[in-house]
């Protein structure tokens, strides 16, 4: 019978040992951008009590982002997104809640 080699791995042996790994030519994957987290970050906290600042401050970071992550020097395309959009939520919350709260007051005078 020719030698084969055996079906099973001997006991104590891991089943890649012997095995060469091949040298990839990948590239090292880019940082997120910092901008995209903090516009992230504003935008999540645009929905508390201060939206009409927070929002379109993660707005405009949020855009900043963007145009930086188009560039090529980070990723991070789905954090300034979400960030736009939440900061578009939060402001337009706060403004509809003050619009809520000042006709009353207006309509009154």
């Amino acid at each position: 019978m020719p030698d084969s080699p055996p079906l099973y791995d001997p006991p104590g042996q891991s089943p890649w040992a012997g095995t060469v790994w091949a040298e990839t030519d990948a590239p090292a994957p880019r940082a997120t951008s910092p901008r995209a987290q903090q516009a992230l970050v504003l935008g999540i906290a645009s929905l508390g009590l201060l939206g009409l600042i927070l929002g379109p401050l993660a707005i405009f970071i949020g855009y900043r982002a963007k145009r930086e992550i188009e560039e090529g020097a980070f990723e991070g395309d789905t954090e300034a997104t979400v960030g736009m959009v939440l900061g578009t939520a939060g402001f337009v919350v706060m403004a509809s809640w003050l619009v809520q709260l000042l006709v009353p007051l207006v309509a009154d005078a």
